[in-house]
């Protein structure tokens, strides 16, 4: 549509033998007389339908599109990215974790009745047994909650509560510099369509589906109406404080949209930098589990060993 497409002809653009009979509804509705902005968003993914939903009250059509394409883009490549380089490490601990459970319940006690066999003195790695077994009752029931911890506040409903929790505990943590990134995408799409900020904060304040842009746009916009400078107003606890920096030389510049193309580019490197660093402290720590219980297999192995070579 950018390049002077109307609507129907892009449909026929994009028909394949999969999609034919979607794309026939949607021209029969369209047909009917009906709205493309009211035809299209039941059609389409979840991210992009709240997106399209909440830019087409305010925008046309194709600029609602454009708008919404470009924003679902770029988050979905900063989150492939980011669940890419956390995926192995994030396995790696599991399965680690799930090995030692069943090396400590399944295979501990017959090398243990093994040495007892051997009438060597088998009460420390008794000890080391019971242990381990409380560890991982600790780490389970830690995983347990922090898991329902996460489920319950990343909710719709809950989810600003659980951000303004977390900025207590880590007030720079990923998540924070994370929904800055969110935020600014957002905000950076509205300013390449020449929309006003008081335009684009009332516009990002109501998108369904987007509870934090919807909190933090709105917290911007009060400011703003309260008489606070722009920077003023984006100086929050609740964004990065390197943003702030970013828009402070940007209105003294006058260059809005390079400083926050600058600001992502710059954001999305962090996002990597910091998620490789967990990765690989993740890692470590897989590595040191397996690596500690092989030098306790390797122990009780050589015991019998070493007793044999004394007879």
């Amino acid at each position: 549509m950018k390049n002077g497409f109307t609507f129907q002809e892009c449909l026929d653009l994009i028909e394949e033998s999969d999609n034919t009979v979607l794309l026939n509804e949607i021209r029969s509705r369209l047909d009917c007389g009906e709205d493309p902005g009211a035809v299209l968003p039941p059609y389409t993914p979840g991210l992009f339908r709240r997106c399209l939903s909440g830019f087409l009250q305010f925008l046309s059509f194709s600029e609602s599109l454009r708008l919404s394409a470009a924003i679902v883009s770029e988050e979905t490549d900063v989150k492939k990215e980011t669940l890419k380089q956390l995926f192995y490490p994030a396995v790696l601990l599991i399965g680690t974790f799930a090995g030692i459970v069943l090396f400590n319940e399944l295979c501990f006690p017959p090398l243990i009745s093994m040495m007892s066999g051997f009438r060597l003195d088998s009460s420390m790695y008794e000890t080391v047994r019971k242990l381990i077994r409380i560890i991982v009752v600790i780490i389970g029931i830690l995983g347990l909650g922090t898991g329902i911890t996460l489920f319950v506040f990343t909710r719709p409903d809950h989810i600003v509560d659980g951000y303004t929790a977390a900025l207590k505990v880590m007030p720079s943590s990923l998540p924070v510099i994370y929904v800055s990134l969110d935020f600014v995408r957002y905000f950076r799409q509205c300013i390449r369509m020449n929309l006003s900020t008081r335009q684009s904060f009332g516009i990002l304040s109501t998108i369904p589906g987007r509870p934090l842009i919807c909190w933090l746009s709105r917290a911007v916009s009060s400011s703003l109406l309260d008489g606070e400078d722009f920077v003023r107003a984006l100086d929050r606890p609740e964004l990065d404080r390197t943003l702030v920096r970013f828009i402070r030389i940007a209105v003294h510049s006058s260059d809005m949209e390079d400083m926050l193309d600058a600001y992502t580019a710059l954001t999305e490197e962090r996002i990597r930098q910091r998620c490789r660093r967990i990765a690989g402290v993740i890692q470590l720590i897989a590595y040191a589990m397996i690596g500690v219980m092989i030098i306790l297999v390797y122990r009780i192995m050589l015991l019998p060993l070493s007793l044999m070579m004394q007879i």
